[in-house]
């Protein structure tokens, strides 16, 4: 109902009329989905039942993708094929992509905010980030606990990521500022 909301009131909104009417109560969750619905709505005209639809039957194979990308991009296409068929057998894997969620969306940010730090591409990884940022209010510190973790061994294994990471972190939470602040 968000992605009506915003799309009724062309703008992103923070009190949620709609799920809690008629007084409503503050818009708290990351508005990013409910953009993308938006949008998606603006440019085909159809209605929340088919974008919901859309968005379900493009996540599961986009998840795949990204997996099988990184995969491909780090080790090589016999272990992305490998990784790709073993997460599309994982049944709550699949339940999952059937949701319309933000949650089931950051499947298939995630491997990608990977490859994109692992290969110091800051400008990337901040994108991934900040969209993770945007999206969901736990999962993306999940994420950054992940990099900061990854920095770390990497700096004992001998390669440095400390400047990737204090940029992707500080360029991110910079673009993730004006949703900080209105919360």
């Amino acid at each position: 109902l968000m992605g009506k909301m915003y799309s009724d009131f062309k703008t992103i909104t923070v009190w949620d009329y709609y799920e809690y009417a008629p007084v409503g109560r503050p818009q708290l969750y990351p508005p990013f989905l409910h953009i993308l619905i938006w949008f998606i709505h603006d440019i085909t005209f159809l209605d929340y039942i088919s974008i919901g639809r859309l968005i379900v039957i493009l996540q599961y194979p986009l998840s795949l993708f990204s997996i099988w990308f990184t995969m491909k991009s780090l080790f090589g296409s016999r272990e992305a094929f490998f990784s790709t068929i073993f997460l599309s057998l994982n049944i709550p894997f699949f339940s999952w992509m059937r949701t319309v969620a933000p949650t089931a969306l950051l499947s298939i940010i995630y491997p990608l905010l990977a490859l994109y730090f692992y290969k110091k591409n800051i400008f990337l990884s901040t994108m991934m980030l900040t969209i993770s940022l945007y999206s969901h209010l736990g999962i993306p510190y999940i994420f950054i606990l992940s990099i900061i973790i990854f920095t770390f061994l990497a700096g004992i294994g001998g390669k440095k990521y400390f400047k990737e990471l204090g940029l992707t972190l500080g360029l991110s939470a910079l673009l993730f500022t004006p949703w900080i602040y209105r919360l």
